[in-house]
């Protein structure tokens, strides 16, 4: 009796062991994995959302924006600076493309990979369930009665345990690899969202920055007559500048090194891949509303933010702001030789920097006088403008 009463406690104990069989940690670190892609689902969604609204708040300042046209330069300068602000931001935008680009690559990748172990682990649990359906299973009846006493109990109780724990895992690592690839999709999704949305930005801040600058040529046209605008000069505060920027200890060096990148027969076309000229040097018949009818230089047309180049190696004399020239910089080369690059989006040189032949000098913009996105470049001699197209051409870079 009491060896039938062994029996049953031995059977109990070891039955009810079976029942809670399980993997230490697994939980944990599932629950761990899950908190991971969540974390990324959620901060996903809510720069999604950032991005919806910063459009709406960029489209109501859009809408909402008229400054007074009575004086036409602080008008230029109002334009001008809220064109700068949305370039910048633009720019800022940029670099969020293309990591968040990159975050789109890598979800991908990982939902391949997560695709690719959900379907060898359910390969993997359909074979054993095949072998279980095809083998049969053995019960603990089976095992109880067909022992030749205890120690041959324990041994084959032990080899049902570690069978029950063998399917238990395969069954839970596919589940544990159906839970990732769902939670990757749908961070992959969400990502794609973002990067919608993202997109859908970027457009907005050129659109806005094309329907700006639309908005200050129309003006300058219906005003520029009434305000004499055609006596401005470019660079009208040159005179300044030069008394209060000291770069002759940098000029004087250029000079003794009359290296081959300062000479005027060696210089370059600034703005490589655009080769169409839309005003050339010189009188002008009928000038862009609010230019003066004498061009003291060639305009290329160009996107915004398209970095033109230093012509030639050079000293920068002046990187700043002019009504007419708008965010403009000057190199001077030596032997009374100086280029101009004028229209800026962003200046990329300061004053007393110098600069290497075919650095990056201004990103191309329509600021101050001008309709529409270009590089207006200069040569000038010995203080008089020249034909930039006596020295220079297309593809001569």
């Amino acid at each position: 009796m009491r060896k039938k009463i062994s029996y049953k406690i031995i059977w109990s104990v070891l039955l009810a062991a079976s029942l809670t069989v399980g993997f230490p940690g697994t939980k944990a670190v599932r629950a761990e994995e899950k908190t991971s892609y969540e974390k990324d689902i959620e901060e996903a969604d809510k720069n999604r959302k950032r991005l919806e609204e910063a459009a709406k708040v960029l489209k109501s300042r859009v809408d909402t924006f008229d400054p007074d046209a009575s004086d036409l330069e602080l008008y230029i300068l109002t334009v001008d600076n809220v064109y700068l602000d949305l370039f910048e931001e633009y720019r800022n935008s940029e670099k969020e493309l293309e990591e968040l680009k990159s975050r789109v690559e890598t979800s991908r990748r990982d939902l391949e990979e997560k695709k690719e172990e959900e379907e060898e682990k359910y390969k993997i649990m359909k074979d054993r369930v095949r072998y279980m359906y095809e083998e049969g299973n053995v019960s603990f009846a089976d095992v109880l009665f067909g022992s030749s006493g205890i120690a041959d109990f324990l041994n084959r109780l032990e080899y049902r345990f570690r069978i029950m724990k063998y399917d238990n895992s395969v069954f839970t690592s596919y589940e544990s690899a159906r839970e990732d690839a769902e939670a990757s999709e749908k961070l992959l999704s969400e990502r794609l969202d973002e990067l919608e949305a993202l997109q859908n930005y970027r457009k907005l801040q050129l659109d806005t920055m094309e329907a700006l600058a639309e908005k200050k040529a129309q003006t300058l046209a219906i005003t520029s007559e009434d305000l004499a605008i055609d006596n401005y000069e470019l660079f009208s505060h040159w005179d300044e500048l030069m008394e209060t920027e000291d770069v002759t200890p940098i000029l004087e060096e250029i000079h003794e090194e009359d290296l081959a990148s300062y000479r005027l027969e060696n210089i370059i076309w600034p703005l490589p891949g655009k080769k169409y000229i839309s005003s050339h040097f010189g009188y002008r018949d009928a000038p862009t509303e609010g230019a003066t009818t004498f061009h003291s230089g060639i305009d290329i047309p160009a996107n915004t933010g398209t970095e033109a180049k230093a012509a030639l190696s050079g000293v920068v004399v002046a990187a700043t702001y002019d009504p007419a020239a708008g965010y403009f910089v000057k190199l001077s080369h030596g032997n009374g030789l100086y280029t101009t690059y004028c229209h800026a989006s962003k200046l990329m040189v300061e004053v007393g920097e110098r600069v290497k032949q075919g650095q990056t000098v201004i990103l191309v913009g329509t600021t101050g006088v001008s309709t529409g996105p270009h590089l207006h470049f200069g040569v000038q001699i010995d203080g008089s403008f020249r034909d930039p197209l006596d020295y220079v051409w297309y593809g001569k870079e």
